[in-house]
């Protein structure tokens, strides 16, 4: 198990040894992560991570997974203050229907507004509620960009600095603050991890599995020896 894991995830998470921890949370991303934009094919099964922000920024991240595994983060958006309809305008930039990975703690109404879950729902869109595991989250993302399964497109540098900016606070580690990171400028941190985790849960056909011959049914050998 430890050879598909970073240096670092094992001195932290198996040998519980945080001495080694540098504040990068995301040290397994690399430059070769950070790719030109390609073409997202029809069969990727696409996904949106959003992060609402009241007072701040509201994050969306557009991500796609191929039958290979692996994730591209391929568009962002984000704006401070947006109203329902400019948020509901970003998630159908690309289609309707796309299943939008959310923070649930919108559904709870604020004292600024009302129920922001309902009222995007209520405008068509597919909102399912996010695992918010932030250490697991973390140890999530930094085992794909290790094993390169996690890539960014170069042109998405809002979602590419806040990545890697994300840092754990400057603190002696012990087991009550192992995953304290700094709440700054994360929200497409917060959006990514929502649809990561998401995805790693989606199973993606190939365009080539509707000609794999299907085992389950009776063969002419079968017909034969009077087995079906």
């Amino acid at each position: 198990m430890e050879e598909n894991y970073p240096p670092s995830y094992i001195k932290q998470f198996l040998e519980g040894n945080w001495d080694s921890v540098q504040n990068a949370v995301y040290d397994t991303l690399m430059d070769h992560h950070i790719i030109p934009k390609q073409r997202i094919q029809k069969h990727w099964y696409k996904c949106i991570g959003l992060d609402h922000g009241t007072r701040v920024d509201t994050s969306i991240v557009f991500m796609a997974k191929t039958e290979h595994g692996q994730i591209f983060i391929f568009d962002e958006w984000h704006k401070s203050h947006p109203t329902i309809d400019e948020i509901v305008l970003a998630c159908n930039r690309y289609g309707y229907g796309k299943p939008i990975i959310a923070d649930y703690s919108m559904k709870v109404a604020d004292r600024d507004y009302g129920s922001w879950w309902k009222d995007l729902q209520a405008k068509g869109l597919n909102l399912i509620e996010c695992v918010k595991n932030k250490s697991g989250n973390i140890l999530l993302i930094n085992e794909l960009f290790y094993k390169n399964k996690l890539y960014v497109f170069n042109d998405l540098g809002y979602v590419i600095t806040q990545h890697e900016e994300y840092s754990y606070k400057d603190t002696e580690f012990d087991d009550s603050d192992k995953f304290e990171v700094i709440k700054k400028n994360d929200h497409s941190v917060d959006a990514v991890q929502y649809g990561v985790r998401y995805l790693n849960g989606v199973d993606v056909s190939s365009p080539a599995d509707r000609f794999k011959t299907d085992t389950k049914k009776p063969t002419l050998h079968d017909y034969v020896t009077g087995r079906a």
